[in-house]
């Protein structure tokens, strides 16, 4: 289905109203431990009963999608996600410019940051004053992993391995197209003294005498980290086909081509290269998925089994129906995103056959 249809109706009876002055960057800087610069482009923060929430202006059928991601990666793939709820929300502040004055119709999430952790996009993690996870390559599935394997204890490494391959079997089953490097991130225990710049460097943690619960020493003197773990998973909007508003560009048989490639191989730029490679390499099926699979199997095997052969998608797809719902999903709707998935559950049964 490509272009625009009715997809959604919004359950005005069960929507709440707030009022609330967006939180200034400045102050946010010291409730938020992301860097400044992506604050600025995403300053969305308010106080609502009580707790800081980010409000994404929405009113389409993206509304949709984060929701249904949220709840297929915490009920299906056993993943820690984002609660959101649909919300209108009024910025009070006297500086507000007159665009922003009214009602905004949009998803509230809680701040998940805690006091005592230093949080890292992945985007931070390829700044050489961060890390060196940018001398290993592109941004892909494999770099990202390899880092992890040679900067954290085993223990630690078997986690976020793991959870990384959960992720992108999720990304993979709704066809996730924008999972980029500011959309997947980590937290470690903040050492006292030490800024989020320096907290992973090596160098810096050999000098501490006091804090050997935040790494290990191996016997040829590599220090390797303790603790790192993934935060919830967030944005997961451009999920089934998704692109802006009610625009979809998915159809029957297209191949993934994800932002977060499982290597820089399968990265492609166009859907005939996509066609190709898995034409000539993979007998017709997914390049990365296969990828995947084929390289972690033991992990891999019982979420596709799961999810190729059952259809629990369509018990979430229920709950966006009738009065206690906050969004109704269109027949069109529900039969855009069926099909997608049915089309997902045949491309895993035939990755499972080989």
């Amino acid at each position: 289905m490509r272009g625009w249809i009715k997809v959604i109706h919004l359950n005005e009876a069960v929507i709440p109203h707030y009022q609330s002055e967006m939180v200034p960057t400045e102050k946010l800087k010291t409730m938020v431990a992301l860097n400044e610069a992506y604050l600025r482009e995403k300053p969305t923060w308010y106080m609502i009963n009580g707790s800081l929430q980010y409000f994404k202006v929405r009113n389409d059928f993206r509304l949709f999608t984060e929701q249904f991601f949220s709840i297929f990666g915490r009920e299906i793939m056993d993943l820690d996600t984002v609660d959101y709820s649909v919300a209108y929300v009024k910025n009070t502040s006297r500086f507000a410019p007159p665009s922003e004055k009214g009602y905004k119709c949009g998803l509230l999430s809680r701040n998940f940051q805690e006091i005592g952790y230093n949080y890292f996009l992945v985007s931070e993690l390829m700044k050489p004053e961060i890390s060196s996870l940018v001398s290993y390559g592109d941004y892909s599935f494999q770099n990202l992993l390899q880092f992890f394997k040679d900067s954290l204890t085993s223990e630690n490494y078997e986690q976020i391995k793991t959870f990384l391959i959960k992720l992108f079997i999720s990304d993979g089953f709704t066809h996730e197209q924008d999972r980029n490097y500011h959309n997947i991130a980590f937290r470690v225990p903040r050492i006292e003294g030490i800024s989020y710049r320096r907290r992973l460097h090596s160098s810096v943690l050999s000098q501490l005498k006091n804090c050997p619960k935040h790494f290990d020493i191996t016997s040829d003197g590599r220090i390797l980290i303790k603790d790192l773990t993934p935060t919830k998973v967030y944005d997961n909007e451009k999920i089934f086909g998704t692109d802006h508003r009610n625009v979809f560009n998915y159809s029957p048989g297209q191949i993934w081509r994800p932002l977060f490639p499982f290597s820089s191989d399968t990265l492609f730029q166009s859907a005939e290269e996509a066609d190709r490679v898995s034409n000539t390499d993979f007998d017709g099926l997914d390049p990365n998925l296969c990828s995947l699979y084929f390289e972690y199997p033991e992990i891999c095997k019982p979420f596709f089994d799961r999810l190729a052969n059952g259809d629990e998608y369509r018990r979430i797809l229920e709950r966006f129906h009738g009065s206690a719902s906050q969004i109704n999903l269109t027949e069109d709707a529900v039969e855009h995103v069926a099909r997608i998935c049915e089309d997902k559950r045949q491309a895993f049964q035939k990755i499972l056959k080989i």
